[in-house]
């Protein structure tokens, strides 16, 4: 079974999936983050797995590492590699950025579109529809700075 974790953004999200020929979606659950990510992630994740199988089954991990909340990363990240520790488990990880292209690849709006993710400090992170959303191609934009690159 795979874990997904996503405490990257606003919203906190966990799915289960089991692995046949390909992922198939058995749960999910998401909610409003309030910075207690730390008291309800691994709750929501047992709750979660509990319905299906046992924490133990997890065999792969997926975590979004970010850009994001830091508080929220910490948190998901750390919980991540402890169950993957725990569990000898494979650890894959896709930034915010992957994270979203990936669920509207197949969308033509996409071609030509930008993403936008609030950095805090009146900053956004800024990544292009036609990059290979590789670190170095995400930028840290002041506000004012947005509707230059957008152009």
């Amino acid at each position: 079974m795979l874990l997904a974790i996503n405490t990257a953004s606003s919203k906190t999200a966990i799915a289960l999936f089991a692995k046949k020929k390909k992922y198939q979606l058995l749960s999910e659950d998401s909610w409003q983050s309030s910075n207690d990510e730390a008291e309800k992630l691994m709750p929501k994740i047992d709750e979660l797995v509990s319905s299906h199988s046992k924490l133990e089954e997890i065999s792969e991990v997926l975590v979004v590492s970010g850009p994001g909340s830091f508080t929220g990363l910490r948190v998901g990240v750390t919980v991540a590699n402890t169950i993957k520790y725990l569990n000898n488990s494979k650890l894959y990880s896709l930034n915010t950025f992957e994270y979203f292209w990936q669920a509207y690849q197949n969308s033509d709006s996409v071609k030509r579109s930008a993403l936008l993710v609030f950095a805090g400090s009146r900053g956004v992170y800024f990544s292009k529809s036609d990059s290979d959303t590789n670190e170095e191609d995400i930028e840290n934009l002041n506000i004012e700075e947005i509707s230059d690159s957008l152009k």
